[in-house]
């Protein structure tokens, strides 16, 4: 039986496929960032999609023989262990584990990820029972995390950006005033009503940030991720990408670099990871199910008024203000594993109202972004810290407030997907949560049922 496969040639004017006998490379084309502005956004979308939902192989540029997660050099792994569960490459599609309830959502607990072990040459769980020498136990290397939706992950970086913005500007001034005035100034860290803690600005120019609260001393909002540790799709695209799949882009290794000693260079180009980040930025943000059946929808109801009034909300936090809708790509704080907005020469500048449903609007003209969380990490208690590696530097304790939109269809629950009863999330959220926690506890039988309705409404 013959193999085959459809190689695509694509322009802006048209799309020619041709039938080619043998295994080929499953990427059809790539795009050049130098021609981005060639295509329309909707053909940039198309091919992100296609890229997100394609299984790469290894005439792709799957697997990274002598490289880690990181693109550091490491000993060559030939298959059949060129693949490897915990370590990595785990996967050989974005959609392998990001399908609750369909492309672009969360994974199932079957399709939990290993942080961190991507930098290991080998990890077993066995520790030093396996194929190599320096192969390491689990326990120690690892956090298993399970896998987020990315649906409307376009409006929280832009809620991440103007936060940050505005975080570096009180900073800004801070300083400017005890300069001026040759006398410290402390200042609270405030934006789109979050408290992220103060600053206290000296005049000899040294800043104490002994009391920031939930973010960097950067002042950088990171949104993404369980740890609140990635500051935009792009940087998440690049690294994920290495990570799972082995796929290097010009972007983390260099241009026509083979880091990975594979035989592949340009495994993905500048212009594909722009194409990724767009189709991911555009996905449209779930909805809450307001039940038509009046007895449910009046226990929803009844649920959201004592959401709110055992102090969930503080954290998840209904709605966040968001100035503009315009998405402009590459942004202005990608780290140095992705193209910045500064040293792109080929920005665009995306509106995302074109593809996201009606927002509302608060009296001063912000549309009002319904995530239900406060983009801050918080201290979660001792049921939830389970884990030994420190990620970024965030304390093993801390988690970042967990967006609720969507989140009852992608089950199970919580960062290691141990959960899968709402009781029991609720019953782990203890450190700043304690206080509602227990007061989830000590509410009547027909209380804590109106709020597990409200919960199962965002779906």
């Amino acid at each position: 039986m013959s193999l085959f496969f459809l190689f695509f040639s694509c322009s802006k004017s048209s799309t020619i496929s041709e039938e080619k006998i043998g295994e080929g490379p499953k990427i059809p084309f790539h795009i050049e960032q130098a021609d981005i502005k060639n295509y329309s956004v909707e053909e940039l979308i198309d091919h992100g999609e296609l890229l997100f939902s394609l299984s790469f192989n290894e005439l792709d540029g799957l697997g990274r023989p002598e490289s880690s997660g990181t693109a550091k050099k490491r000993s060559r792994r030939e298959s059949p262990q060129n693949f490897n569960r915990i370590s990595g490459p785990d996967a050989n599609s974005c959609v392998a584990c990001h399908n609750l309830p369909r492309v672009g959502g969360g994974g199932d607990n079957s399709n939990n990820v290993f942080g961190l072990a991507s930098d290991v040459d080998f990890a077993t769980l066995e520790g030093s029972v396996g194929s190599e020498d320096d192969s390491s136990s689990v326990l120690d290397i690892t956090n298993e995390r399970n896998t987020v939706g990315i649906f409307g992950d376009g409006l929280v970086e832009l809620l991440a950006r103007e936060m940050t913005y505005d975080l570096l500007q009180i900073v800004d001034e801070a300083r400017e005033y005890a300069a001026e005035n040759n006398a410290p100034v402390r200042k609270e860290l405030m934006s789109k009503g979050i408290s992220f803690g103060y600053i206290t600005a000296h005049n000899n120019g040294f800043l104490d940030t002994s009391e920031v609260d939930g973010i960097d001393n950067d002042f950088i909002v990171r949104p993404f991720i369980q740890k609140g540790v990635i500051t935009s799709l792009r940087d998440f695209s690049n690294i994920s990408m290495n990570h799972h799949h082995g796929m290097q882009s010009e972007e983390l290794v260099g241009n026509n670099s083979d880091s990975d000693r594979d035989g592949i260079i340009n495994e993905l180009t500048e212009g594909d990871i722009t194409a990724i980040t767009l189709f991911q930025a555009t996905l449209d943000y779930p909805k809450r199910n307001i039940s038509s059946n009046p007895k449910v929808r009046e226990s929803q109801n009844n649920g959201e008024l004592i959401f709110e009034n055992i102090g969930c909300s503080s954290c998840h936090v209904s709605d966040l203000p968001l100035k503009s809708l315009k998405f402009v790509e590459p942004g202005p704080f990608n780290t140095e594993k992705s193209t910045t907005l500064s040293e792109s020469n080929n920005n665009l500048v995306i509106d995302l109202e074109k593809y996201v449903s009606k927002l509302e609007k608060d009296k001063d003209g912000n549309y009002l972004i319904p995530l239900f969380s406060d983009l801050k990490r918080h201290d979660m208690g001792q049921m939830l810290d389970n884990e030994r590696p420190l990620q970024k530097g965030v304390p093993t304790n801390y988690w970042l407030t967990k967006k609720l939109w969507g989140f009852y269809s992608e089950p199970p629950f919580l960062h290691h997907g141990r959960s899968n009863l709402l009781v029991d999330v609720i019953e782990m959220h203890q450190g700043d949560a304690k206080i509602s926690s227990d007061a989830f506890f000590e509410l009547s039988e027909t209380e804590k049922v109106d709020l597990l309705e409200f919960l199962k409404s965002f779906r």
